[in-house]
C-alpha cells in the first residue's frame, strides 16, 4: 500500500512538470482521522491513520482544482459477539480551493469539495463481506513552508462528512481529520 502511494504521488509530480506552464503541487501526507461514528468507535477504534495523495491546478489567480485519494484498513471485533472484523475504506475526491501566500516561505489554503467513500467490512473467518458507499462534502484548511523552492511542509485540518442509509441506525462515514505531509509545487 505505501509502495503505491509513493509511487503513484512520483508519477503524478513527473506528469504535472511534463505541462511546464501549468501552475499546480503534489501532496502526499498521513492524516489522523477521528471519527464521526459511535458505531465505528465501539467496534475499530478512536482515531485512525490514514494516507493520502493530492495534487491540484490553479485554475485563476489564486483559486485551483484539487483531487484526494485516501484509504485505510483497521481491524476490530464486533460489539455483541466479538468477533473480528476488518473495514476497509477508499476515498476519491475533487473540489475548489483558494491559497494565498503570506509571505515567501508560508502560504495557507482553504478548501471544499466530495469525497466518493467506498467500503468494504469482512468478518474475519468467514465469507461475509458488506460493501457500499456514499457521497461525502468535506472542507479545510492547510499551512505550507517551502523548504526549498519547490519543495514544502504542510499541516492541516478538515472535515468530511457523509451519511450511510443501508445501516440502522446511518452510519456517519468521515470525521475530523488533522494532517502533516510533503508537497512539491511545479
Amino acid at each position: 500500500m505505501k509502495k503505491a502511494l509513493i509511487t503513484t504521488f512520483l508519477l503524478l509530480t513527473l506528469f504535472s512538470f511534463s505541462f511546464g506552464k501549468i501552475n499546480g503541487f503534489s501532496e502526499i501526507s498521513l492524516n489522523l482521522l477521528l471519527p464521526a461514528d459511535q458505531n465505528f468507535k465501539d467496534a475499530y477504534s478512536n482515531t485512525v491513520f490514514l494516507p493520502s495523495l493530492y495534487a491540484g491546478i490553479h485554475i485563476y489567480r489564486d483559486f485551483f482544482v484539487w483531487a484526494g485519494y485516501r484509504l485505510f484498513t483497521q481491524k476490530g471485533e464486533t460489539t455483541a459477539l466479538k468477533d473480528e472484523i476488518k473495514y476497509t475504506e477508499y476515498d476519491t475526491g475533487v473540489g475548489l480551493g483558494y491559497s494565498k501566500e503570506l509571505n515567501e516561505s508560508l502560504s495557507v489554503a482553504i478548501y471544499s469539495g466530495f469525497y466518493f467513500i467506498a467500503f468494504k467490512e469482512e468478518l474475519t473467518g468467514s465469507e461475509k463481506v458488506s460493501r457500499d458507499s456514499t457521497l461525502a462534502l468535506t472542507a479545510g484548511v492547510s499551512v505550507k513552508y517551502k523548504i526549498k523552492n519547490p519543495f514544502y511542509v504542510l499541516i492541516g485540518a478538515n472535515y468530511t462528512g457523509g451519511q450511510n442509509n443501508s445501516y440502522n441506525p446511518p452510519a456517519k462515514l468521515g470525521g475530523i481529520i488533522a494532517k502533516a505531509g510533503f508537497g512539491i509545487n511545479f
